[in-house]
């Protein structure tokens, strides 16, 4: 849904290129070969990790073929399954934390991997381009934030519509994930 709503729509089997993914959205040639420049292409096998959560934010990642699904830490519970053309590990490029979830490949996948260095060394080099895929992250994560938002209103509004108790969202005992 996020990427039909961004105007990416993956195809099934083919290789997308860097400008057809999130991240490159808007980028003119130039700059999508200067950024194509820092990124290593990678393979990885349906099964294989891309990093677990508590690693170190050392690089994001962009699926060119596959999808990569974050996985709850220490559950296997599955959070969320991203189509071609979506990155993941971004927020600790950002913020220099470690990861808060685990990402796997839930089938094969052909990746690119900008190295947390390389992307502070775009953001020096090449500003106005670092600008530039700075907003396209914010923007993706904008929009996951959007999802989690509306789909978590709708989760609370069933949890009180079912419980019977009469509690409202904003009295003092509410916090959204347990009962008063």
């Amino acid at each position: 849904r996020l990427l039909a709503a961004c105007g990416v729509l993956p195809v099934p089997d083919a290789i997308l290129t860097l400008a057809d993914t999130l991240i490159g959205q808007g980028l003119g040639p130039a700059e999508l070969q200067q950024l194509r420049q820092h990124m290593a292409q990678l393979q990885l096998a349906q099964g294989e990790w891309l990093f677990r959560a508590g690693d170190p934010g050392d690089a994001l990642y962009v699926s060119l073929r596959g999808d990569i699904g974050l996985r709850l830490p220490g559950t296997g519970r599955r959070l969320a399954s991203f189509a071609p053309g979506v990155n993941v590990g971004e927020m600790s490029v950002l913020d220099g934390q470690r990861r808060s979830a685990d990402a796997i490949a839930e089938t094969d996948l052909v990746l690119l991997r900008l190295a947390a260095v390389d992307f502070h060394r775009l953001l020096a080099e090449h500003p106005a381009l670092g600008a530039r895929v700075t907003q396209n992250i914010a923007l993706y994560l904008a929009g996951r934030l959007r999802v989690v938002t509306t789909e978590l209103s709708g989760w609370m509004s069933r949890a009180q519509a079912g419980s019977g108790l009469g509690v409202e969202p904003d009295d003092p005992d509410w916090d959204g994930l347990r009962q008063p």
